[in-house]
């Protein structure tokens, strides 16, 4: 079902005056409305506008997520999810960006990110249109772009999840971003105390085939007791492709739900 949006002939007349004929509830119903009429103004005069995606994320990132569930079991940092409530933030003091590529039509090509905080709020929201044929440059146009809204946002953020729905493109990230050998830790958040705990180092162990010492491994419980931090480390590890692989290893129990 299409939705008619008021589009006025001049940008600086600001928001449309039946907007404040509605209901002045938080309702999706009319923050959808406001911003398509936000983002077709900013196109009928030629300033930059996002995709209905990046409409949608914006909308959703303004959205009430206090009584929404902020854990995926699905989470998964080289998948591009499909916006929406089910989104998972990231830790407390981690920022998380989605980026992602696309063709409008050829040579045409749009690039996006969405910077969430631990709170599941948007921080920032940016896209941009550039001319090319290669699906794997707009992508890593993408990064760029990343590169260039951050900047005081990241301040006194501990660390940055990228997901993308391109491997390769996440491959070269990492590759430029994380030396090798390097020596680091591994986190595991989850459910299960004791016994999780044991079933993360077996896991570490497995990839590594080597034991674990055990002072190199430490936990602690939340504050109401429902969920357990393990951090492993710190070990060395070889590649990125051997990191990916502790990850695999530990997502295999369907209680962890954070990885760092």
């Amino acid at each position: 079902m299409g939705i008619s949006v008021a589009m006025l002939t001049q940008a600086e007349f600001g928001r449309p005056k039946w907007f404040f004929a509605f209901s002045q509830d938080d309702s999706l119903f009319l923050k959808t409305i406001y911003q398509i009429w936000i983002n077709r103004n900013n196109k009928k005069h030629g300033k930059s506008w996002a995709s209905p995606a990046m409409v949608a994320a914006v909308v959703l990132g303004n959205f009430n997520l206090v009584n929404l569930s902020i854990l995926s079991k699905q989470w998964d940092t080289t998948r591009l999810y499909s916006i929406g409530l089910s989104c998972c933030p990231p830790p407390s003091k981690w920022l998380k960006v989605n980026i992602d590529g696309a063709f409008r039509e050829p040579y045409k090509a749009g690039v996006g990110v969405v910077v969430r905080d631990s709170a599941g709020k948007i921080i920032v929201a940016a896209g941009k249109q550039i001319m090319h044929w290669d699906v794997a440059y707009i992508e890593l146009q993408s990064i760029s772009l990343l590169r260039d809204v951050l900047n005081e946002d990241i301040k006194g953020a501990m660390g940055i999840i990228i997901e993308g729905d391109n491997q390769s493109t996440l491959n070269w990230l990492q590759k430029h971003v994380n030396s090798y050998p390097t020596v680091r830790g591994f986190t595991a958040i989850g459910t299960g105390g004791d016994d999780f705990v044991n079933a993360m180092v077996v896991a570490v162990e497995s990839v590594l085939h080597e034991p674990i010492p055990e002072d190199r491994v430490t936990h602690k419980l939340s504050s109401r007791g429902k969920y357990v931090s393990v951090n492993i480390g710190p070990i060395r590890v070889v590649s990125s492709e051997q990191v990916q692989a502790v990850y695999n290893a530990m997502r295999r129990d369907e209680r962890m739900k954070y990885f760092l």
